[in-house]
C-alpha cells in the first residue's frame, strides 16, 4: 500500500513572499536608522540625557523588532516551507513583533506630544487630545498582544482579532496627523516680524509636516490593506516597517537642528572656519552670528520669543529641532 503523497505547496507570493519584502525593507531602514543613531551620538554630545536615553532605548527595542521579525520569516520559510500545515501557526514571534512596534511608536510620539506640551507653554487642551490617541494606540497594541499569546493559527487570529490590528493602524494614522497638525499651529503662532526667524519657522513647519505624513501614510496604506484583504496576513508587511519609520524620524528631527536653525546645509564651524566666510558683507555676518549664538541647537523642545531690546529676535529652550 503506498503511502498517501503529502499536500501540495501553497503559494507564497501575496503571503510570506510579502512578508520576506517587508522584512527586508525594514532591515535596510534598520541600517539606515543606526547610522542616524551613530550620527546623532557624536553630533550633539551635550544633549540632555533623557534624550539620549530615550534614543538609546527606542533604538534598542527596534533592534530586538527586527530580530524578531527575521526569526518569524526564517520559522515559515526555512524551516517549515515544506510543511505546510506548519505555514498557519501563529508563533511567538508574530506576537511579540507587536508589541515592540508598539513600544517604539510610544516612545517616538510621546517625545513628539513632550514637544507640544514644550512649545505650547503646559496647554493641557493641546497636549490631550493627541495623548489620548497616542495611548489609545498602545492599549490596543496590548490587548492584542494578550490575546494573541491565546491564539495559535493565523487563520484564527484574521477571523477573531483582526479588528484590533485596523484599531492599531486607524488610531496610529490618527496621532500622527493631529501631532504634526498641531506643531505646526504652534509653530506658526511663533512667527514674528523678522525674516530670519519667519524663516526657521517655515523649516520647522515643513519638516513636521513630511516627518508626519511619512509616518501616518504607511500607517493608513496598512489600514487599507487589512481592511481590503481581512483573509490574507500580507498587511504586516508594512506593519513591520512602522517602527522603523518612527525610529528614523524621531532621530532625522534630532539631527536636523544644526541645518534648520542656520538654513544651510553645512555646519556652524565649516561656516566660521571657511576663509571665503571673511569676505561676506557686513550685514551677512552679522545674520550669521544671529542664528549662530541666539538660538541653542543641542536644546530640543520649544521656540520661545524673548525680548526684542536690542532689535533682534532671540530664542531660547530646545524645541527647535522637530
Amino acid at each position: 500500500m503506498s503511502a498517501a503523497a503529502p499536500p501540495p505547496l501553497p503559494k507564497l507570493d501575496n503571503t510570506f513572499g510579502a512578508l520576506l519584502i517587508g522584512v527586508i525593507l525594514a532591515a535596510a531602514l534598520w541600517g539606515v536608522g543606526t547610522a542616524q543613531c551613530y550620527w546623532y551620538y557624536i553630533t550633539y554630545p551635550k544633549d540632555r540625557i533623557g534624550i539620549k536615553a530615550l534614543v538609546a532605548i527606542v533604538w534598542t527595542i527596534d533592534t530586538v523588532h527586527q530580530a524578531v521579525i527575521g526569526q518569524a520569516i526564517y520559522y515559515f520559510l526555512i524551516q517549515n516551507y515544506f510543511n505546510p500545515l506548519a505555514l498557519d501557526n501563529h508563533i511567538w514571534s508574530l506576537v511579540i513583533q507587536a508589541l515592540l512596534e508598539g513600544l517604539v511608536c510610544l516612545g517616538v510620539q510621546g517625545f513628539f506630544v513632550f514637544r507640544i506640551w514644550k512649545l505650547s507653554r503646559k496647554n493641557y487642551i493641546l497636549v490631550a487630545i493627541p495623548t489620548a490617541f497616542v495611548l489609545a494606540k498602545f492599549s490596543v497594541t496590548c490587548a492584542y498582544t494578550n490575546r494573541g499569546f491565546q491564539i495559535h493559527s493565523i487563520t484564527e487570529v484574521l477571523h477573531r482579532i483582526h479588528h484590533l490590528s485596523i484599531s492599531i493602524n486607524g488610531t496610529a494614522a490618527a496621532a500622527d496627523i493631529i501631532i504634526a497638525a498641531t506643531m505646526t499651529y504652534l509653530l506658526y503662532s511663533q512667527r514674528t516680524g523678522w525674516s530670519n526667524s519667519n524663516g526657521m519657522v517655515n523649516r520647522l513647519v515643513v519638516f513636521t509636516v513630511n516627518t508626519g505624513i511619512l509616518t501616518s501614510m504607511v500607517a493608513l496604506v496598512t489600514l487599507i490593506i487589512a481592511v481590503s484583504l481581512p483573509n490574507s496576513p500580507m498587511y504586516a508587511a508594512f506593519y513591520f516597517l512602522t517602527s522603523k519609520l518612527y525610529l528614523n524620524t524621531m532621530l532625522a528631527s534630532l539631527n536636523a537642528r544644526n541645518s534648520i536653525v542656520t538654513g544651510k546645509k553645512s555646519s556652524t564651524f565649516e561656516l566660521s572656519s571657511n576663509g571665503a566666510a571673511h569676505s561676506m558683507p557686513r550685514y551677512e555676518r552679522k545674520v550669521e552670528r544671529i542664528v549662530t549664538y541666539d538660538v541653542d541647537p543641542t536644546d530640543a523642545s520649544t521656540l520661545k520669543p524673548q525680548s526684542l531690546s536690542d532689535h533682534r529676535p532671540k530664542y531660547g529652550g530646545d524645541g527647535l529641532a522637530v
